[in-house]
């Protein structure tokens, strides 16, 4: 969760860089949040279910 919201923030921070024309800034701000939520993904995909089967049909 952290993680996710220290990524939010660099957006954040991203966004009103490029709004002062920053570019620079912005572009690495929001690199590292990008980066950041690529390092946590293979853990979310781990800690979430797979699913077991595929259901067919019209579900009432």
């Amino acid at each position: 969760v952290k993680t996710l919201a220290a990524a939010d923030l660099l957006e954040d921070l991203a966004l009103r860089a490029e709004m002062d024309e920053l570019h620079n800034l912005a572009e690495r701000l929001s690199g590292r949040a990008i980066e950041l939520r690529q390092e946590i993904f293979g853990e979310l995909k781990l800690m979430t279910r797979q699913p077991k089967g595929l259901v067919e049909g019209a579900l009432r």
